[in-house]
């Protein structure tokens, strides 16, 4: 007997493992700053994985790192560190843009290591939702890594696309939601870039006086 195809409304829930993680040498470059955990057990508090991701991608500083993962617990349970954030920020990015069955030719770009640990976390736990409301897929994830890969393999499944802000020190990621061609991903990035522009034409005015 054939299989059939349902379409089924997923709903993704983010309740992480709760752990302390301890920042191995004083650093302000959060691109550099290597964490070690200790796991304390099982919080009650949920959270979203498309603002977690978003969170995760904004991140600059090592105070916000810190505060990041004491707040969302075990980033993957297959490494006790967290190190590289550029990097990891940047697999994310090239995640949203790239078809799934081509996420391990990413390892020729990235270091290994990290796309291994990111097929290890696109799997979930999944359960129905029959009680209240339209009946729906529950996917459930445990760490961090794991809520964000599901939160993006969930945006393939709808067709979402993303491009990334043109600003030089902002480049978020922003879904695609008409034909205009959009540069930034707020009004405030776009704003902020006009403005660097038009000192950046008075300046050059200058020069040739």
């Amino acid at each position: 007997m054939a299989q059939k195809l349902v379409n089924v409304p997923i709903k993704v829930v983010f309740g992480p493992m709760h752990c302390e993680w301890r920042l191995t040498a004083p650093v302000e470059d959060a691109g550099l700053a290597v964490y070690t955990r200790r796991i304390t057990g099982r919080g009650e508090r949920k959270f979203d994985p498309w603002s977690i991701r978003a969170a995760f991608l904004g991140l600059h500083s090592t105070s916000e790192l810190t505060r990041f993962l004491q707040t969302t617990g075990v980033f993957t349970p297959y490494d006790d560190n967290f190190r590289n954030l550029v990097e990891w920020q940047r697999l994310i990015c090239k995640l949203m843009t790239t078809n799934p069955q081509k996420w391990p030719t990413l390892a020729e770009r990235f270091d290994k290591r990290k796309v291994t640990q990111i097929l290890r976390n696109s799997t979930a736990d999944c359960s129905f939702l029959w009680a209240s409301g339209k009946p729906c897929a529950r996917l459930w994830a445990s760490y961090t890594l794991r809520a964000m890969v599901l939160s993006v393999q969930v945006d393939h499944l709808r067709g979402a696309k993303f491009r990334f802000c043109m600003k030089t020190d902002c480049g978020k990621p922003y879904e695609v939601t008409s034909a205009h061609a959009r540069l930034y991903c707020s009004q405030e990035c776009a704003h902020h870039a006009s403005v660097r522009r038009n000192r950046e034409n008075r300046r050059r005015e200058r020069q040739i006086r």
